[in-house]
């Protein structure tokens, strides 16, 4: 059983544990290979269903040890994030998970970040459908909530040091009155039509899902390592964490566009 703390990461283990329950009467004794969800992997494996088994992972999560580390790095930095401690598992939840993810045969991920993690490895490619491009939009776009894990701190900084207007999608904000400071509007719902720049400085990200429809829609995005896409057309990656490139790459890319 995971450790107590009430947060979505920890509700969701929760919620896991009890499906594997469930499940682990269905999956006939006969089979001999499997092909098992990340986030029931620990689990799985606690209760013997993948002893005796080969079993291939689908990922779309760094691994929980990975990512609490990761997140500790972003809380070096912003001590004060309320948020930063979510994400937080038990020694044991974590062993059981890194133990599982050893005897898989194969990992499965579309994301890049992912698959740089392993040798054994199935790359996918996540389903982009290149459509005609939107336009020449005027929004700064900020896609998703700001919280310091999807890069909340850093893009008040680029909204303050750079004189710019956020249009923002998510609703959640790290704690109240986080975004006095700054000039910002709420995204609308076809908010890609009237899109210039994406930016997202995320530290953690599972499924990249407004970026493949800004990338379907030509609209040019910057975001980081974490983000689980390749570099490519429109699409600027840098290090998570690099506040500096970070900046350099949206100035480029805001001159950019200005002469277009």
């Amino acid at each position: 059983m995971p450790q107590k703390k009430e947060n979505v990461f920890f509700r969701r283990l929760i919620e896991d544990e009890k499906l594997v329950k469930k499940i682990r009467k269905l999956i006939p004794v006969e089979s001999t290979r499997l092909v098992v969800s990340q986030n029931l992997l620990p689990f799985l494996h606690q209760e013997f269903i993948t002893a005796g088994r080969t079993y291939d992972v689908l990922m779309n999560q760094t691994p929980i040890r990975q990512l609490q580390n990761e997140l500790d790095i972003a809380y070096k930095k912003y001590s004060k994030s309320p948020t930063l401690n979510d994400f937080r598992a038990a020694d044991s939840l974590i062993l059981l998970e890194e133990k599982g993810l050893e005897k898989a045969r194969k990992i499965i991920t579309p994301h890049t970040h992912i698959a740089s993690l392993y040798k054994n490895v199935i790359k996918l490619d996540w389903i982009i459908e290149r459509k005609s491009p939107v336009g020449k939009g005027f929004n700064i776009v900020f896609p998703g909530s700001m919280l310091a894990r999807k890069g909340g701190y850093e893009i008040k900084r680029l909204a303050k040091e750079l004189n710019l207007t956020i249009t923002i999608t998510g609703k959640a904000t790290e704690k109240a009155g986080f975004l006095n400071d700054i000039t910002f509007q709420w995204a609308e719902k076809n908010y890609l039509e009237t899109t210039r720049l994406i930016i997202y400085p995320v530290y953690i990200e599972s499924h990249p899902k407004q970026l493949i429809k800004a990338i379907e829609a030509g609209i040019p995005i910057i975001t980081t390592e974490a983000c689980g896409l390749s570099e490519c057309e429109n699409v600027t990656i840098v290090p998570t964490g690099n506040y500096e490139q970070l900046r350099n790459a949206v100035i480029k890319q805001l001159a950019l566009s200005n002469k277009i």
